[in-house]
């Protein structure tokens, strides 16, 4: 379509419009008498109303906005359309230069809603000032026409501060002298209305009074109002120095009023001085930081420090700077000195203000720390007394004196140490543990002083860094075997003996290699027979002397471990389950420990599997109110132990207790135990359950109890015991309580239900110890060991000696 045909069908749509609402009924247009005014701010936007309230016998059929006397709407909306061709509304037409700026929002029954038609304009600019119409045609009812008077608020200028030879003041203004007189001018461009302005000090308005001035920016361009107020100051005094002054502009186009200030300066002298010190008393040594304030002075104050010293009625003045803040290097030689600040005006320098303070000089304890004069410093061997002699010297005296060793501090009332007069310690029958760092530690009022570190070095013979250790090994199995001693000093030398048999009680030198730090020396051992099990020593000895009591290694034979005993669950829980067993024998070799969770009474369904190094298990994201079967293991190198069979459950998220679907109960699968707990107490089906498993567990553990006592008693009877007894006497590094829960190899009977070769026995320590075992045997075989050690350790200080 050419430009033509677009111009012509806008001009007949126009007149179309105007013609249907002069004669849609006959009836002259209704014109409603008065206007409503609105405001609007520049570049903002604004909404214009209009009554709108249409009905089934007076519908609204035309909405047009007429500006001005121009009899041309600017934009209509069109009702006729309404419901034709799925339109919901009439159609909205603006003219092209409207487009952009012109929105009506159409409310049907607007005066009964309370909510009028409204014509949005935005954003607002001074040409959209003016009368606006708003006609409304109906199709049954006269017409109506509304005015509405639009006014565009323009803001002014911010205020602009100037004095009275018209150039401009920003912040502080000054400085000016006591008693001088002087004049502000405010002034703001612009604004629609003009603004007013005033002056205000301290929340207080000093004048309000403002007058309007015309000028023109350019020779060429339109002359500009402004508003001016003038504020005039007369008589400044020292009150008046920071004082800050306000000009506010106040328009109705603005939320809140412009302002601008300035701060007056007055020149001041000072009024006082004061040092500030940081104590009475100086540290010799430390630097120190003095300031000196004075109050009163303006725009600024200039400070002078010097130091006068007095030496025999001499003056002795030195410059130490102009800030009022010095670094000051405390020396013995400034005692009984003065340190004087002083403060002036440099634009009134006649009158100056300053302060004084003495300056007396101390110092903290300086100590020296030092051995006794007829003791060698690498030559204290253990058993000795030594002393130490810390001297100090301090100002003021000293009021306490401590020694610290390795950083703690020493308690002198402990035995075998005291601290006597003048700062000697004693230390009688010193031993290794006294070996290390020592410092003498002095206090006076000025703080703690501290000496150099004195190390003590303690000549000892050599002694085992660990207890004795239990190796599981089958036969076959080799192993390193380490022996770790601490010594000073470490030129050692070690051997390693071992046990044959019991008949001999001979003793075995065995060859061994030294480690990187010659603390250590290893050993491989390999069991090739059952004659190999037994206590492997380690003597080692320096030149300080012999070892007294050897390192032991104690060789037993390995096997799968024994089961986990002791389970208890953790707190109930909608999504975890946390149990906790306790280890039992490991069978000599390192074991890990599995719990596998299942969903079904036959195990079938594996939910999940943890494995660790320790018996604590805990599965987290399950689902609630869901019952779980456990089995759980250890495993060694060896094999696995037998199986625990557990019952656990979470609980439901509601009542976070370990609830069981209604048609189970807690104890519906015999032999495996629940760990969690009901609710309530049970039924009474379920006690009378529990009170007779009760009772028949007990006597299930009696009867166990009666036939290995007369098993052992049968076995202790007929000797049958084979293999070489190792086990300790009282005489022993390994007693007969650190044997607890070895396992034993032992033949199964032809009658026992087992699935393997053997079978693992845990045996307790103060129970009976079966003598079918080549490591164990009866309390003659206990003291024989016993006696073998002795013997071994005087073959061996024999040979050293």
């Amino acid at each position: 379509m050419n430009l033509y045909a677009k111009w012509s069908e806008r001009i007949f749509y126009r007149y179309s419009l105007l013609i249907l609402g002069a004669f849609v009924n006959g009836a002259p247009p209704q014109q409603i008498r008065g206007s409503t005014e609105v405001l609007g701010n520049i570049g903002s936007s604004v909404s214009l109303p209009c009554n709108t309230t249409s009905s089934a016998i007076k519908p609204v059929i035309l909405v047009m906005w007429f500006k001005g006397d121009n009899e041309d709407p600017f934009y209509s909306l069109d009702m006729r359309t309404k419901g034709r061709r799925g339109k919901e509304s009439g159609k909205h037409w603006a003219h092209e230069m409207w487009r952009n700026k012109a929105t009506f929002n159409y409310i049907e029954d607007s005066s009964i809603s309370g909510h009028l038609s409204r014509l949005v304009l935005s954003p607002l600019s001074l040409s959209d000032e003016g009368l606006y119409r708003c006609r409304v045609d109906y199709g049954q009812a006269p017409t109506k026409i509304e005015t509405i008077k639009l006014s565009i608020l323009v803001p002014p200028s911010p205020p602009v501060i100037y004095d009275v030879h018209d150039i401009q003041l920003t912040s502080v203004v000054g400085p000016f002298h006591i008693g001088s007189n002087i004049t502000l001018k405010c002034r703001a461009r612009g604004g629609q209305p003009l603004p007013i302005l005033a002056w205000i000090r301290d929340e207080i308005t000093l004048n309000s009074s403002s007058k309007i001035i015309s000028h023109k920016s350019g020779t060429s361009s339109p002359s500009v109002q402004s508003t001016l107020n003038t504020l005039h100051i007369t008589n400044l005094t020292r009150q008046d120095d920071g004082s800050v002054y306000h000009c506010l502009a106040f328009s109705q186009a603005l939320h809140k009023p412009l302002s601008e200030e300035v701060t007056l300066d007055v020149i001041l002298p000072p009024l006082s001085a004061l040092i500030n010190s940081p104590r009475t008393s100086l540290t010799a040594g430390l630097t120190y930081n003095f300031s000196c304030d004075s109050k009163g002075s303006s725009p600024f104050v200039v400070f002078n420090w010097t130091i006068v010293a007095q030496h025999e009625e001499k003056v002795d003045s030195r410059y130490l700077g102009n800030t009022s803040v010095i670094n000051l290097a405390a020396s013995v030689l400034d005692h009984n000195s003065t340190l004087v600040c002083e403060a002036f005006n440099p634009l009134l320098p006649n009158q100056r203000v300053q302060d004084q303070m003495p300056i007396n000089i101390h110092y903290k304890p300086k100590i020296s720390l030092s051995l006794g004069t007829s003791i060698e410093m690498n030559n204290i061997k253990e058993g000795e007394d030594i002393y130490l002699e810390c001297l100090v010297d301090s100002r003021p005296e000293v009021s306490k004196l401590y020694y610290t060793h390795e950083g703690i501090k020493m308690d002198p009332n402990k035995p075998g140490r005291k601290l006597v007069s003048k700062g000697i310690l004693v230390i009688q029958n010193i031993s290794k543990h006294d070996a290390g760092d020592y410092v003498c530690f002095a206090e006076n009022e000025e703080g703690t002083g501290n000496s150099e570190v004195v190390q003590i070095h303690v000549l000892y013979a050599p002694v085992c860094k660990s207890p004795p250790k239990l190796y599981g090994l089958s036969v076959g199995d080799q192993i390193e075997i380490p022996c770790s001693v601490s010594a000073n000093p470490e030129d050692l030398t070690f051997h390693w003996f071992f046990n044959t048999t019991q008949d001999s009680k001979e003793f075995i030198n065995l060859p061994g290699a030294h480690s990187d730090n010659n603390s250590s020396m290893t050993v491989s051992y390999l069991a090739r027979s059952v004659d190999d099990y037994g206590t492997l020593l380690c003597f080692a000895s320096n030149s300080i002397g012999h070892q007294d009591t050897p390192c032991a290694s104690h060789i037993i034979p390995s096997g799968p471990p024994d089961p986990v005993r002791e389970c208890t669950t953790g707190e109930p829980d909608p999504f975890i389950i946390s149990i906790l067993c306790h280890p039992s024998y490991d069978g000599g070799l390192t074991q890990t420990f599995t719990a596998e969770f299942y969903t079904s009474t036959e195990y079938t369904t594996l939910q999940s599997t943890v494995t660790n190094n320790a018996p604590t298990f805990t599965v987290y994201n399950l689902p609630p109110g869901t019952r779980y079967y456990l089995k759980i293991y250890a495993e060694n190198a060896k094999g696995r132990s037998a199986i625990v069979k557990l019952k656990a459950s979470t609980v439901k998220e509601t009542s976070r207790l370990p609830l069981l679907p209604p048609e189970q109960s807690f104890y519906d699968t015999p032999g495996v135990p629940y760990l969690s707990k009901p609710n309530s107490p049970g039924q009474l089906e379920q006690t009378v359950f529990i009170v007779l498993a009760s009772v028949a567990g007990l006597a299930f553990i009696v009867i166990i109890t009666l036939l290995l006592c007369k098993f052992q008693c049968q076995v202790g009877g007929h000797g049958i015991s084979r293999g070489v007894p190792t086990a300790t006497s009282s005489t022993s590094p390994l007693s007969a309580r650190e044997l607890v829960e070895i396992s034993l190899l032992q033949e199964p009977e032809a009658d026992a239900d087992i699935t393997a070769d053997t079978c693992l026995l845990s045996m307790a320590a103060s129970g009976s110890l079966l003598s079918n075992s080549p490591l164990i045997g009866s309390s003659q075989t206990l003291n024989d060991a016993g006696r073998n050690l002795n013997q071994a350790q005087g073959q061996y200080y024999g040979q050293a000696c």
